[in-house]
């Protein structure tokens, strides 16, 4: 009778009685070694001649003791300070010297369960297939965790917890303590605790070391276009002699336990609220947060059946996914965004939470959404189960589609996370048969059923966050007694959420090609319609089933009126404001099944509408766009969500030192976008029908040039666009100021800007030269790899040496708007007591390297860039924005293009000592950005 049981489940496993099949993908390669070691392999060929390695180690934060805080993500950083074939100061520069760039290509990264190391190979060579299996099996017990070292590292760390101690992450810290109440979690932060970082002694390190890094804990995973038995040959070599100490016990999964219910009936199916509430208060916020949620311990290990139930649990969220945002876009709704969704955390839980944002001050509106949203679930209808399902049957087709050109990084990525979380990695083919079978027959009455048991048997948790002060618990569960009276007394109608569909202009004749011409050896065909706009395709390989598209049209902050630099941000109107045909929230529902979006943006001197798609959706992504040009709303339904958007956004900017930063640089023009962004007191000033005035004319008759990249052929892209945007009236047949001249302020000036903050330990350090432009194609190359050599001397000599700062970091930025401007910058987070001797220190690097620059220095900081102008020219991003982007007013892109690999392999040493000369012989501007819990 055994035998016979066997049989018959190897007989359904194969579809005999039509069950989907549950495996690992058969292009995924696994062995155990002798010691238990997994080593995984799978061979993939995008991008060409490279491959991803990944050391797993399945053990992070959660499994340290209280004076072990810290460590399992100190130990990650001294895995970069010396092993016993990479002694300390070498392994950076040895992978520099072979085309991997510290962080992009090389980098690790702690969680609560795991610790991940990661090499991307520039190219699939014996010696660096070697040489990184060499350095992962000396992190597996080969770190020298020398004294010197570990003290040498502390401040680095310290400057860490600084940079990242925001009140996002407070937040974040106070979610999972509420959420996984019970457990270790809210405990045992990656970070850990400064005292521990200070005082922990090497013996310390040793005994985490020893007893988590062992070989059953322990996954190698490559990914990449080489032989996996050559790869299984190397790593059994290699790894086979890791052994776990024997006087070290290994650390168990022993994370806690879960609050639970008594309560069988879920809020669904009519039970009181029975929640454990917890508020938030962040007084700089730039929005209002409320959530509602419920954690389970998980059901097994992973399954068919768990996969048939996880396909129809996305499916019922995905339908509660699409009332949200028909809501969080209607007038008056109080919520500026909202979703549903879940996620198992940790090896330890599921999680199904349903949140909401609201302006400040507005948690109730958001929280209450919340409810109204859980308490509606038995309305979902077939209909909106139906649009759920074709979201989620589109997605699995399209990575079906995708499956040969998927990323050797992400792959290795997605293959880690599978074996640390304890699930099969499946293949595409395999998900969608399990889809299918999961939701033949899956009814809505089934998706509520399904939503009423996920929230039942488990304590209700609500989290709140605002910017007002703190609240008594008993004040609290009044207001989260009274959001869920208002959400009961005031249920959605379920006719809200029926399915709609896109509706577009109706457009002329198809528009006639004026002129057409191409690029032979880039592969671009470029077009010019009778009408005046111009398009430019490029078919590309890269990435199957995707296309993207960039219309730029105007001329973009040169169009904002002087004394209106509040204009940048109210752009946001072309979007909330809809079409002449849809709201905003219409579009958004309709579009919510299909795989598009579409946005707008303002760029230097071009306004952008950028849409991404499949090849099912590109028409209807192109349609709308052309919609949006053709017919704008500008609609008074939208008000509304521009006015919330603006609050978010000014709020932010004041209390978001990275915001401060991305605008700090147009301070040094002479030019009224200096003053962008303006103030949030006179953006509420502005209407919808003031911005139709501003825009209507530019959307009208401005010069505009379309690009698409990707799996669509050129025939297919001229059609689509000829039928839209070729059929529009004539516009402007040439761009004003493809490249504007734009005087500024005297080199050397500073500005001292403020950020709004009660607590947070951080500023912003920046020092920027003038490198110039994109014109001279040499110089800006060579300053290109300048910054490469800088960005490598403030590693050594600020965060190595001197150890109050993390990640310091430099780049050229050669202006795509402004002629013969750039800016070569220097920066970093960095505590406020340190910021002006980090300014200093970044100056001072930026002189040590205008006097010297080694060969070696220059090869270090070329040969990564060698490298990534190779992997660039296989990302479709690269073809959108650096070439096709505006060739046609620009050629200059063109010719950049065209000489890329050649102009950087010809740069020479003395092209970059002389731009360090040139450019470091400048005054340079400086920002700093200081808290201030004053600041407006």
């Amino acid at each position: 009778m055994k035998k016979l049981g066997i049989l018959i489940m190897a007989l359904a496993s194969a579809n005999v009685f039509g069950a989907p099949r549950f495996a690992a993908d058969p292009a995924l390669e696994v062995k155990t070694l002798p010691n238990s070691m997994k080593i995984a392999v799978m061979k993939n060929s995008e991008p060409p001649n490279r491959v991803s390695m990944r050391l797993l180690i399945r053990r992070g934060s959660a499994h340290e003791t209280e004076s072990e805080r810290g460590l399992a993500h100190f130990l990650e950083h001294m895995a970069f300070n010396g092993t016993k074939s990479f002694p300390a100061g070498d392994m950076v520069e040895y992978f520099q010297r072979l085309g991997m760039a510290f962080g992009a290509d090389t980098n690790a990264h702690t969680s609560f369960s795991e610790t991940v190391y990661k090499l991307d190979m520039p190219e699939v060579s014996d010696k660096l297939l070697r040489d990184g299996m060499a350095l992962l099996r000396d992190y597996c017990d080969g770190m020298l965790l020398e004294p010197g070292a570990i003290d040498k590292e502390r401040g680095v760390i310290v400057a860490e917890m600084k940079s990242r101690d925001t009140n996002e992450y407070r937040r974040a810290v106070k979610e999972i303590r509420h959420y996984f109440k019970g457990s270790v979690f809210g405990d045992r932060m990656p970070i850990g605790l400064e005292s521990v970082v200070k005082n922990a002694k090497r013996e310390d390190f040793e005994g985490f070391y020893r007893a988590s890094y062992r070989p059953e804990n322990a996954v190698l995973v490559v990914v990449g276009d080489v032989d996996p038995a050559e790869i299984f040959a190397l790593a059994e070599k290699a790894f086979a002699s890791f052994e776990g100490d024997k006087n070290s016990p290994n650390r168990a999964d022993s994370f806690g336990k879960l609050e639970v219910s008594e309560d069988a009936k879920s809020l669904i199916d009519g039970a009181e609220l029975d929640a454990d509430s917890v508020y938030d208060p962040i007084e700089n916020s730039s929005k209002s947060y409320a959530s509602v949620s419920v954690s389970k311990p998980l059901s097994g290990p992973d399954s068919l059946e768990r996969r048939i139930e996880d396909a129809r649990l996305q499916t019922a969220l995905y339908a509660v996914n699409a009332r949200y945002l028909r809501v969080a876009d209607t007038p008056g709704s109080g919520v500026t965004n909202g979703s549903a969704g879940s996620f198992d955390f940790s090896r330890f839980c599921r999680t199904l939470i349903f949140s909401a944002e609201s302006p400040v001050t507005e948690r109730s509106r958001a929280l209450a959404e919340n409810f109204r949203q859980l308490l509606g679930v038995p309305s979902i209808s077939g209909a909106e189960l139906d649009a759920a399902k074709k979201k989620l049957f589109r997605q699995l087709e399209s990575a079906i589609s995708a499956k040969t050109t998927r990323n050797n990084r992400d792959l290795a990525n997605e293959i880690v996370s599978a074996f640390s979380d304890g699930v099969v990695f499946t293949s595409p083919e395999d998900d969608l048969e399990i889809a299918k079978a999961a939701l033949d027959g899956f009814s809505a009455n089934d998706a509520v059923e399904l939503l009423k048991r996920e929230f039942s048997g488990a304590k209700i948790k609500v989290f709140l966050s605002d910017s007002a002060r703190e609240i008594p618990q008993a004040e609290l569960e009044k207001e989260v007694a009274a959001a869920f009276a208002e959400a009961k007394g005031s249920l959605h109608d379920p006719a809200k959420f029926a399915p709609s569909k896109l509706e577009f202009s109706k457009f002329a004749d198809p528009g006639k090609i004026a002129k057409s011409s191409e690029v032979a050896e880039l592969g671009i065909k470029m077009i010019e319609f009778e009408n005046g706009v111009r398009l430019n395709v490029k078919r590309t390989d890269f990435r199957k089933d995707e296309i993207r598209v960039k219309i730029s049209f105007g001329n973009g902050l040169l169009d904002i009126p002087d004394g209106k630099p509040e204009y940048f941000a109210a752009l946001y109107a072309l979007t909330a404001g809809g079409t002449k045909f849809q709201s905003a929230a219409e579009i958004a529902a309709a579009q919510y099944a299909m795989k598009m979006s579409v946005a707008a943006a303002i760029q230097g001197n071009s306004f952008e509408i950028s849409a991404a798609s499949d090849r099912k959706s590109f028409a209807d992504a192109l349609s709308l766009a052309a919609t949006m040009v053709c017919d704008p709303g500008f609609r008074a339904d939208g008000e509304d969500s521009l006015q919330k958007f603006g609050e978010a956004f000014y709020r932010d900017y004041a209390a978001n030192p990275s915001a401060k930063m991305t605008f700090g640089a147009l301070r040094f023009l002479k030019s009224p976008a200096s003053k962008i962004p303006g103030s949030h007191e006179n953006f509420k000033k502005i209407k919808m029908p003031e911005i139709a005035a501003w825009l209507s004319p530019i959307l009208k008759d401005a010069y505009m040039e379309i690009s698409i990249v990707g799996d669509i052929s050129e025939g297919d892209a001229v059609a689509a666009v000829a039928k839209t945007f070729g059929a529009l009236p004539p516009r402007e047949r040439s761009k004003k100021n493809p490249f504007a001249e734009i005087a500024r302020v005297p080199e050397g000036e500073s500005v001292s800007l403020e950020y709004l903050t009660k607590d947070e330990p951080r500023s912003v350090a920046a020092k920027l030269w003038v490198s110039g432009g994109r014109q001279d194609m040499r110089k800006m190359r060579a300053a290109n790899v300048l910054s490469g050599v800088f960005d490598d001397v403030l590693r050594k000599d600020v965060r190595e040496a001197e150890g109050k700062v993390y990640s310091p970091f430099a780049y050229n930025s050669p202006s795509t708007w402004i002629k013969g401007y750039g800016l070569l910058i220097g920066a970093t987070f960095v505590a406020p007591e340190y910021n002006a001797e980090i300014l200093g220190l970044i100056e001072k690097c930026a002189q040590k390297a205008a006097k010297s620059i080694t060969e070696d220095e220059f090869e270090r900081a070329k040969t990564p860039i060698l490298k990534e102008v190779e992997a660039n020219m296989r990302k479709n991003s690269y073809w959108l924005d650096a070439v096709l982007n505006l060739c046609q007013a620009k050629p200059l892109n063109i010719e950049m293009a065209k000489t890329v690999k050649s102009g950087y392999a010809e740069v020479s040493l003395e092209d970059v000592r002389e731009a360090a000369r040139e450019i470091f012989g400048k005054k340079p501007y400086g920002i700093a950005i200081m808290p201030n819990a004053k600041a407006e």
